[in-house]
């Protein structure tokens, strides 16, 4: 290699080494510029992600105002005004199941019904709306299929004639769904046979019974015991409820009477009345009807007039209690018929007269008739030896200390005689 061309190498390798940094310079500089543009990326995907999100979170906002709009609205759309109107005497003085249910697909085909001349703001056009959208298109060929769906018309109508339904439209009884919630209860074909209605009682509901629940023909037990907000009146169609063996209503805001038609109810086993202040008129002669009763209780209630004798038909009845009712007049002797009978509570009544001496026929292990105005002697059962000896139907093995007798805050000629064995007076 001659001397110019080690020279020349020599030039080109200095070249090359002041070079190498320069390359390496621009190679790091294309590196930041790319981390730069990596990251002017992922902030946007960011500010596009946190975009999306608050997007996303004023829509369900917005879709939390429709819902609440929407469970304050009617079935058809329109805004649930509180109102209740019946559906018209016509109907209500011929509660006829079959005509009813004719009406009723009528008016779910859009044919011509006595729906029509209510306004699309009644409790009963309103619940008919709900069964149009649950029921739409299907057609109603047997009288099963039309008994199940008269029971959800007035299981509707009742939410619609309560304030409940402007808060929870899942008190609306949905088809084949309803069985087993909201204190319903149905047989093995769907037909309801109790209602707890005590479910309604939401941020201060009111609730009204319709007439039309005298179409749940197969109901065995109405419950309400807790519920102030039930108002409205006793519905007299509750006579037309032949299955029902348990009516208990309390606390309720309930005017009125108590209806005759209940001795229509020939198999109830219990019928309690308590805590209805704003109930009046007397006790009904028909309440002697229930002959296949075993426990009867009313108290608390604004009736008048006296214990009417009809009681003496309550042959099954064990159990029997008026309490703290302004009556009258005296204990019916017919009481020592009720030969079924092991507890008697006629406390806080007024009643007057003496103590029949057909009580001392019966086999109580339980007397009370304290508060009253009653005069007279003590009988001498009550005053012996043995307690409240009131031959139990378990006399032999009974502790007859266990048994209750008060006949305190009465006018006894014979108070004095220190009768505490067995009564308290």
């Amino acid at each position: 290699m001659s001397k110019h061309q080690k020279t020349n190498l020599v030039t080109l390798r200095r070249r090359l080494i002041l070079l190498i940094p320069k390359l390496g310079l621009e190679s790091y500089e294309a590196r930041v510029k790319e981390k730069k543009e990596e990251l002017r990326i992922v902030n946007l995907r960011k500010k596009k992600k946190q975009l999306m999100i608050g997007g996303a979170v004023d829509l369900i906002f917005i879709l939390l105002i429709i819902i609440i709009v929407l469970i304050s609205t009617d079935c058809d759309g329109t805004r649930a005004s509180g109102k209740s109107v019946g559906i018209g005497a016509a109907s209500r003085s011929n509660m006829d199941r079959n005509n009813y249910k004719s009406h009723l697909v009528s008016a779910m085909k859009g044919e011509t019904s006595m729906f029509d001349n209510l306004g699309r703001d009644t409790a009963h056009v309103r619940a008919l709306n709900c069964l149009k959208k649950d029921h739409a298109a299907q057609a109603f060929v047997n009288s099963e299929e039309l008994d199940l769906l008269l029971e959800q018309y007035v299981l509707t109508l009742f939410v619609f004639m309560s304030s409940a339904h402007e808060w929870f439209d899942f008190l609306l009884p949905k088809h084949d769904s309803y069985c087993g919630d909201l204190g319903i209860e149905c047989n093995e074909d769907g037909r309801v046979t109790g209602l707890s209605i005590d479910s309604f009682d939401y941020t201060g509901a009111k609730a009204k019974i319709p007439t039309e629940i005298g179409f749940l023909t197969k109901l065995e037990y109405f419950k309400s015991v807790d519920f102030k907000g039930l108002i409205g009146t006793i519905p007299t169609e509750v006579g037309l409820l032949s299955a029902l063996t348990l009516f208990t209503v309390g606390m309720a805001g309930f005017t009125g009477t108590i209806p005759t038609e209940i001795g229509q109810l020939r198999e109830m086993s219990t019928f309690f009345l308590h805590e209805l202040p704003h109930i009046s008129g007397t006790v009904p002669t028909e309440l002697g009807r229930l002959d296949k009763a075993w426990a009867i209780s009313m108290s608390n209630m604004n009736l008048s007039g006296s214990i009417p004798s009809e009681i003496g038909k309550l042959t099954s009845v064990s159990w029997f209690r008026f309490e703290n009712m302004d009556l009258s007049g005296s204990i019916p002797t017919e009481v020592g018929r009720m030969t079924e009978l092991t507890s008697l509570k006629l406390s806080g009544l007024g009643l007057s007269g003496t103590i029949p001496s057909e009580i001392e026929t019966l086999g109580l292990y339980t007397l009370n008739l304290d508060q009253n105005a009653l005069t007279g002697s003590v009988p001498s059962l009550f005053q012996s030896d043995d307690g409240c000896r009131f031959n139990p139907p378990w006399s032999d093995s009974y502790d007859y200390r266990s048994c209750y007798c008060d006949l305190s805050h009465n006018s006894f000629s014979n108070n004095a005689n220190g009768i505490s064995v067995g009564c308290k007076v």
